[in-house]
């Protein structure tokens, strides 16, 4: 920010930060610290953009695209992927984890869960 007092030019920086420190962070390291006390995951990780690193998005992405209404005059626009807050159990931790899952996502979770109790009742 730039202020002219008598003539001069002063340049006034802030002195302080509103963000806190945790998130001020790389991504890649609060990834890590996130993940210190969870298992290593033993198959490779196909990352779509940097958010997918803090949720499960089962490969969503913003997609571009025009309006086109009746006078055919475009202006741009995007589509968001469906993204939910959660909180998901976790058997092996034994807790619930909050996650932001895309709502494919989550009816992939239900359909499987069925599939599990089906076979954990019928043996």
């Amino acid at each position: 920010m730039v202020k002219t007092i008598d003539g001069f030019h002063r340049v006034f920086t802030r002195t302080f930060h509103s963000t806190p420190v945790a998130c001020a962070k790389h991504s890649k390291k609060r990834l890590e610290e996130m993940l210190q006390d969870i298992p290593k995951y033993p198959y490779p990780i196909q990352h779509t953009f940097k958010q997918s690193w803090f949720g499960l998005y089962g490969g969503k992405h913003i997609q571009f695209g025009n309006n086109v209404p009746e006078s055919e005059y475009k202006t741009r626009r995007s589509w968001l992927p469906n993204i939910k807050q959660k909180k998901l159990y976790s058997e092996s931790l034994g807790r619930f984890i909050p996650l932001r899952v895309a709502t494919n996502v989550l009816r992939k979770f239900a359909h499987f869960s069925r599939g599990a109790a089906q076979k954990r009742w019928s043996a």
